[in-house]
């Protein structure tokens, strides 16, 4: 029953150490009984006695002599710890782990603000510890609640914000968008440190224009260009200067100055005019002997109108004697001296000199050579021209010479520098200019015999040597079939055999043929023909049945389609030329044509065809294509 009420004033561990039981014989358990004056069921060692474990002893409990304080019943071991300075548990400790204990934070540099993050709970304030826990940098005395912000990088008072701009004074950085080194005024933000890309000035008057900003060149465009708070200053490019002009001669009154971007109705942009009343009167204007300074130089009469004036006895334009100078003409005088004779008008320095030994011109020399004497030539065979090897020189007329020299035979009047050496080939000179027979044409080699010349290997000489011809169209000399080249067609066949190919480059209409034997095992040709901005004529030949699919591009005009052959043909083609039938018997230019000059055996000859067909159109043939057997030809442009 004891026991009963020791358990309601306090919770018990389990006891620890007592003796065992010891078991008699006679139904009693010897146990040692523990004098427990305090009835918390745990004994002191101080006091005991030994009795059966069934008898009730009062004052004591059975094997238990662990209690350090049986006055009190809230004190033995296996109670808890509590908050009271008392070692309720007996374990020689003072409220350890002890219930009801208060968090205390380390207060590491003494500012009086405790770390949240260090903490110790206890009964007592250990040491070092304090109740706050808002420190945000135990380790820096300056950083706490009460601490005063500033640019360091540091939240210094803790509210959570590392410099903050409302309690601190921040400098302002500016945008600059356009990267011209300058800032926008009303784009900035508030930091301790410039952060990168913002910069410090903010005198940018338009920060979307990297050409506008301070100390940038002013230009004639509406903007304030420079930001000096002026748009298009008076020194902004092409800012000019207008004057009025009042006389209308091109030049304004320098008194009148306007300067502006734009053209000023009826003001004029030079202003050096010294008088604007008269319009004879302006810079670069005639200077006269006036006294007035007409181009306005600054100099009255300028000096280069005074000249020098020489007695004239013969009024002759030629004076002699002192001069005197004047702007304005002198009675008897002329402007001009040098006369050595002023008594005869015909002689004087600008007289021609004659024959008549007179120094007409006063160069100091009768009749002179360098003026009036020519080379005479002996004519012998009166051709008019003379052997150079017999000059003479005199200053009139000899009797039986010539004045024209350079003739290379003056014992035949049909050679000298007048005949026409074009105009025959006679292994001769004619006319005097070191060449034989200039009338010479170029001849070109016609290896293969069909008329048409390699350009690459020609002579020069009045008549075809053996074997050569007067054109250079072939371009394989070797390829009797491959005739001629040149002109501007691209001109292609697909054929199950080689593919010949002729290109002319004149006529009007362009006459195009296309020749086969027959055709694919299809049966259909295509043809297609791109020459834009051509007149096209085209002729397309077969000796067996085909169907010709014929294209044209847009920009190429096809007047007519012939179709040839021995056999009736079909065809596709668009709308709009003409369509002649020379197919079947009785009707075609001939039964074929597919290789010139003529397929050796085959009946078709292709001469034949060509030369109808030309007289046919009225025009040359421009290109032929053929092959025995095809089935796709383009009739292109090349440029």
């Amino acid at each position: 029953m004891l026991n009963l009420v020791l358990a309601l004033f306090a919770c018990t561990k389990p006891a620890t150490d007592e003796p065992l039981p010891v078991e008699t014989g006679d139904g009693c358990t010897e146990v040692t009984w523990y004098a427990d004056a305090d009835g918390d069921g745990h004994g002191v060692a101080t006091s005991s006695l030994v009795d059966c474990l069934e008898s009730d002893v009062s004052g004591y409990t059975p094997d238990s002599f662990d209690d350090c304080d049986d006055t009190n019943p809230q004190v033995h071991p296996g109670l808890f710890e509590v908050c009271d300075g008392i070692d309720q548990d007996c374990d020689g400790a003072i409220d350890e782990d002890a219930t009801g204990t208060v968090p205390w934070y380390a207060d590491l540099d003494g500012d009086g603000f405790g770390d949240l993050g260090n903490v110790r709970d206890s009964c007592e304030q250990p040491p070092g510890f304090i109740a706050d826990a808002t420190d945000c940098d135990d380790y820096n005395v300056d950083v706490n609640p009460d601490g005063t912000e500033s640019c360091n990088g540091l939240d210094d008072d803790c509210d959570g914000t590392v410099d903050d701009p409302d309690e601190i004074p921040h400098e302002p950085f500016y945008a600059d968008k356009d990267l011209d080194g300058y800032g926008d005024p009303l784009d900035f933000v508030l930091a301790c440190e410039q952060p990168e890309g913002l910069l410090t000035d903010d005198s940018d008057c338009d920060d979307s224009n990297d050409a506008v900003f301070p100390g940038a060149e002013e230009v004639c465009n509406g903007e304030d260009d420079d930001c000096d708070g002026t748009v298009d200053d008076p020194d902004a490019l092409p800012y000019t200067t207008y004057y009025v002009d009042t006389d209308g001669d091109g030049f304004g009154d320098p008194a009148t100055a306007l300067a502006a971007c734009e053209a000023v109705p009826g003001l004029v942009i030079i202003g050096n005019d010294c008088d604007d009343a008269s319009d004879a009167i302006f810079p670069g204007a005639p200077e006269s002997c006036n006294g007035v300074d007409d181009d306005c130089d600054g100099t009255l009469d300028d000096p280069e109108l005074f000249l020098s004036w020489y007695v004239d006895g013969d009024a002759d334009g030629y004076g002699v004697g002192a001069p005197v100078s004047s702007c304005s003409p002198v009675a008897r005088r002329a402007p001009a001296g040098g006369d050595c004779e002023d008594g005869d008008p015909a002689i004087n320095p600008g007289a021609l000199e004659l024959c008549n030994l007179i120094d007409d011109d006063c160069v100091g020399s009768i009749d002179d050579p360098g003026e009036i004497y020519h080379d005479w030539y002996l004519d012998l065979d009166s051709d008019g021209y003379g052997d150079d090897a017999t000059a003479l020189s005199s200053c009139s007329t000899v009797p039986g010479r010539v004045t024209d020299g350079g003739d290379c035979e003056d014992g035949d009047p049909t050679i000298n520098p007048g005949a026409d050496d074009l105009a025959v080939c006679n292994g001769v000179d004619d006319d005097c200019d070191g060449t034989i027979d200039d009338g010479s044409i170029l001849w070109y080699l016609d290896a293969d015999g069909d008329g048409y010349g390699d350009a690459t290997v020609f002579v020069e000489d009045c008549v075809a040597p053996a074997g050569f011809v007067d054109n250079d169209l072939d371009c394989d000399d070797s390829d009797p079939l491959l005739i001629a080249c040149g002109g501007d067609i691209d001109l292609t066949g697909v054929c199950a055999y080689g593919f010949n190919r002729t290109v002319y480059s004149a006529g009007a209409p362009e006459l195009l043929i296309v020749g086969v034997y027959q055709p694919d095992r299809s049966g259909t040709i295509d043809v297609a023909v791109d020459r834009p901005g051509s007149d096209v004529v085209l002729l397309v030949s077969s000796y067996e049945p085909v169907h010709w699919n014929v294209t044209v591009t847009p920009t190429t005009n096809l007047r007519e389609i012939i179709l040839n052959g021995y056999n009736t043909h079909t065809y596709t083609a668009p709308a709009g030329p003409i369509i002649t039938r020379k197919d079947g018997v009785g009707r075609y230019f001939e039964a074929c044509g597919y290789a010139l000059p003529v397929p050796m055996g085959s009946g078709c000859n292709t001469s034949n065809l060509i030369a109808r067909a030309e007289a046919y159109v009225g025009a040359p043939m421009y290109a032929f294509g053929g092959c025995y057997e095809g089935y796709s030809f383009d009739l292109g442009y090349t440029p």
